[in-house]
């Protein structure tokens, strides 16, 4: 059992191999950044979205394919890594976040993004190296009109 101070602001509980996120996390509303990196979390309780004043946070290194709903709710959220998982779709629930700026979902199975990516109007950052895309929706993608960096190294396009 964890126990943790009601008002922590960074919370990093890496390389510890956890299959899920322990549900005392889920209770610490104040959390701005946290880092779940290197675990083996399979799945994401839909209470995450409780976390409202997460800016920053970290899946990398774990066994997700999918976020759950609530993430919607993360309206704070400015940065995410979801790199070395096994996503199959960069979700709506990710790119429909109203102040993401930098997405790395590097290193998983993606093959295709959501057309709701257009609405990632403050994304500066997409690093989408290392997946399974052979497109990605152009028109769509024209909306993000901050992006200063776009990785898409080591995917299946063709000429």
């Amino acid at each position: 059992m964890l126990h943790m101070a009601k008002q922590t602001y960074d919370l990093a509980i890496v390389k510890l191999g956890l299959s899920s996120v322990p549900s005392e996390i889920l209770n610490l509303t104040s959390l701005t950044a946290l880092n779940l990196s290197a675990n083996r979390i399979t799945g994401i309780s839909e209470r995450f979205g409780n976390l409202h004043h997460l800016r920053a946070l970290s899946l990398s290194g774990n066994r997700l394919s999918m976020v759950p709903d609530s993430f919607i709710n993360l309206t704070d959220l400015v940065e995410i890594d979801i790199s070395h998982n096994i996503f199959l779709i960069l979700q709506k629930q990710i790119v429909l976040l109203p102040r993401i700026s930098i997405i790395d979902c590097s290193h998983n199975k993606l093959k295709t993004i959501a057309p709701t990516i257009k609405y990632c109007t403050g994304l500066t950052r997409l690093i989408i190296n290392h997946n399974k895309l052979w497109t990605i929706p152009y028109a769509e993608m024209l909306f993000c009109y901050n992006l200063i960096h776009l990785d898409l190294n080591s995917n299946l396009f063709t000429r």
